[in-house]
């Protein structure tokens, strides 16, 4: 459902430059995992369904709260995003889902392309989408075909909502969630297929994070 398309292989010019920057790298693996955990982006504006805000307790089988309603409870958007992912429990709280062994439980948030060098695109292992393409201005990869091509990607949507389009991320490679609709059932299978396509993800494309030690923590 999260699929990605393009392979990570690093040449001699790209190993002299790690050997420059790290003389003690062996390999390019050794600079690149130094770089820090795992990037999710979500969207910056706050009519989203997932956000800065919200997108934390989302991930952690917590439940949803709009953006809106935080903000009505003066909540404060997270300067810098990093957390701890668990297992996925289903509906019975029994485990669904556990991170395989080796991969990396840490991922950071953040909404804003902005700081990211390019280099970091490396790192970047999900986004969640709005279904519109201005959301995507200053991305590595600026069109959502591209884009979902490259980077497993998931629209959450609720279709409860008045202004809610169905067409909106129709044709787009991605994964699809209704709030409207969510039961704790489909919110924790969900959830097992979100984690799912992230860590298949970094297994196939960025080996680099497999079995690594966290250096950046």
């Amino acid at each position: 459902m999260m699929e990605a398309k393009v392979d990570f292989t690093p040449g001699l010019d790209e190993m002299i430059l790690y050997k420059l920057i790290d003389p003690q790298a062996t390999q390019p693996d050794d600079f690149l995992k130094k770089k820090g955990p795992p990037i999710i982006i979500v969207p910056l504006n706050t009519t989203a369904t997932i956000t800065k805000y919200n997108v934390k307790d989302f991930l952690l089988g917590n439940g949803h709260k709009s953006t809106l309603e935080l903000l009505t409870k003066n909540a404060i958007k997270p300067e810098k995003l990093v957390f701890e992912r668990t297992e996925i429990l289903d509906d019975h709280k029994l485990p669904l889902y556990t991170i395989p062994n080796g991969l990396p439980a840490e991922v950071e948030v953040i909404d804003s392309v902005n700081d990211l060098k390019i280099d970091d695109w490396d790192r970047v292992v999900g986004v969640f989408c709005v279904g519109k393409e201005w959301q995507f201005k200053g991305f590595k990869w600026e069109n959502s075909t591209d884009l979902f091509n490259n980077v497993p990607g998931v629209y959450v949507m609720d279709q409860s909502e008045p202004s809610f389009d169905p067409n909106l991320a129709k044709d787009w490679k991605v994964g699809r969630f209704d709030l409207s609709t969510s039961t704790p059932l489909t919110y924790s299978r969900f959830l097992e297929s979100f984690w799912k396509s992230i860590d298949s993800h970094i297994k196939e494309k960025k080996p680099w994070y497999v079995n690594s030690t966290p250096y950046w923590s």
